[in-house]
């Protein structure tokens, strides 16, 4: 008997407003209402990802997302020394002035491309050469910077900010202060570069700091974690290949929805990231999705094959439902009741 846990981020909300119509989500409806709760769970969509495998955040430190990241977008980077190397996630991220603070957007939906992330990378490394800084850019909008030591630093992850007037306690830690000024200096570095000169000119948002986040090496090996893991992010193909367990692609997996001996970890970011683009749109397609896909595993609990399904939308709480709670059918609460509204 084995059992399917889907993290799904952003299903349940905080929604700008719900939309009308309201999509219609026979399965999501069903697994919500029959589901045993449990309250006090992880909310952070890595810190869930992170604890399939047994892992917390050791305190005062960051879990260690950019390593793990890395080893699913560019594996030969953690070859040799890389894998004992200290890494954070240096994406890149166009600042704004909003009255007397910054916001920070990511440059993903702002069309970078690959010969302007190396341009600006380079810059980077032959000013920063001295100082014991590498940057790397598998892709052009997830970078990565290698250290010499590691820093005494608290960071918040680029997600917790995106859209956000940064805070002063955004970055902590001994060295936060140092690190302020290397991101004011790289401002300032990035500023004059070729690259957004020629952005500007195009009337394109320039790329004009980094984000440090998610920092550490890649931990031992887990003590515990699924069979099989299930995603499109880094962070899955990473933990996967981390971990020595199969990956699959959600494209992939639907076509053979089978499980291993330890069950199967789905990871659905695509609610999530329709809400952080207010696409109200997106977000009824992304649940649609996502309620088709778990027609195979209803089926399979109704029949007592799998053991249970686990849902944790990252919320607080997650839902537990076996074969026999499916047949608790007066209980009728669906997914609409439990999707919480933004705070205006």
């Amino acid at each position: 008997m084995t059992a399917l846990e889907l993290i799904c981020p952003g299903l349940l909300g905080p929604l700008p407003l719900r939309p009308e119509p309201f999509p219609i989500l026979p399965n999501l409806d069903r697994l919500l209402a029959r589901a045993s709760v449990v309250d006090g769970v992880a909310s952070d969509p890595f810190a869930a990802l992170f604890a399939a495998f047994g892992i917390a955040a050791e305190p005062g430190c960051d879990l260690p997302s950019a390593p793990l990241c890395l080893l699913g977008d560019a594996p030969e980077l953690l070859a040799g020394e890389g894998a004992a190397a200290y890494w954070l996630h240096a994406d890149p991220v166009y600042l704004r002035p909003d009255m007397e603070r910054l916001r920070l957007f990511e440059l993903e939906r702002f069309a970078l491309d690959a010969e302007e992330a190396a341009a600006l990378v380079a810059s980077f490394n032959d000013h920063f050469a001295a100082d014991g800084l590498e940057l790397v850019a598998p892709t052009p909008q997830r970078w990565y910077l290698r250290l010499a030591r590691p820093p005494a630093l608290r960071t918040t992850p680029l997600y917790r900010v995106m859209g956000e007037a940064l805070s002063p306690d955004a970055i902590s830690g001994d060295d936060a202060l140092a690190w302020n000024r290397l991101l004011n200096e790289v401002q300032m570095l990035f500023f004059a570069d070729p690259v957004n000169r020629a952005r500007e000119a195009r009337g394109e948002p320039v790329v004009n700091g980094l984000w440090p986040w998610g920092g550490g090496r890649l931990p031992a090996a887990p003590g515990r974690g699924p069979a099989l893991v299930v995603g499109e992010h880094p962070l899955t193909h990473g933990l996967a290949h981390w971990a020595g367990v199969g990956h699959r692609t959600p494209a992939q997996w639907l076509q053979d929805p089978a499980l291993g001996e330890r069950g199967v970890l789905i990871y659905d970011e695509s609610p999530w990231r329709a809400l952080h683009g207010r696409d109200l749109g997106a977000w009824s397609d992304a649940l649609v999705a996502c309620d088709a896909a778990l027609a195979a595993p209803l089926r399979a609990l109704r029949r007592q094959r799998w053991s249970e399904v686990v849902l944790d939308p990252c919320a607080g709480t997650r839902y537990r439902t076996s074969g026999w709670g499916l047949l608790r059918g007066w209980r009728r609460r669906g997914l609409r009741a439990h999707c919480r509204l933004a705070r205006r």
